[in-house]
């Protein structure tokens, strides 16, 4: 089995073969990040309520103990007859390019955030999923009142992270 990206479905999916006692699955998880971001706590990182551990652990630390492989890196490319991925491994993780075979590949990206859709937002709005993120938004709120001047602020979507913020 190999898993491309790191949120829910492919996390859960690594960790339900193991848990299954497949052990003769070999699971790996090839991520972008180094760190699963729990997006239902992430406004808690912006209002000080939780630690950047809590709301966003390292992948190695999250998946051990769990056999899952993690592979801190990005595909680059997918040979369908050799069923491979070349995978460009991150710099931080020793860098260099693997060539990661499968049987089984699912891909469970995840989403983001799209702020090419409205004219402006790009150069105006602070998205708001990554950890990333989460400390520009604080930083931002911390320069406002420490300004002294009345602001206001207009949250834009309704999911659970919008819905945490504006309340």
């Amino acid at each position: 089995e190999l898993v491309t990206g790191g949120l829910y479905t492919a996390l859960n999916l690594a960790k339900l073969q193991r848990l299954q006692g497949k052990d003769k699955a070999e699971v790996t998880l090839i991520d972008v990040n180094d760190r699963f971001v729990f997006l239902p706590m992430l406004y808690e990182l912006v209002t000080g309520e939780l630690k950047e551990w809590e709301v966003a652990p390292i992948f190695t630390d999250l998946l051990k103990g769990s056999g899952v492989r993690f592979i801190h890196g990005k595909v680059e490319e997918r040979d369908a007859g050799n069923k491979t991925l070349s995978v460009s491994v991150a710099s931080v993780a020793g860098g260099g390019t693997e060539e990661v075979p499968y049987d089984h590949l699912v891909v469970a990206l995840g989403s983001q955030s799209a702020v090419d859709r409205v004219e402006g937002a790009a150069e105006h709005a602070i998205p708001f999923y990554r950890v990333k993120d989460a400390n520009r938004l604080r930083d931002r709120m911390d320069e406002v009142v420490a300004s002294g001047k009345k602001a206001s602020a207009v949250v834009v979507g309704g999911g659970y992270s919008g819905v945490e913020l504006a309340c």
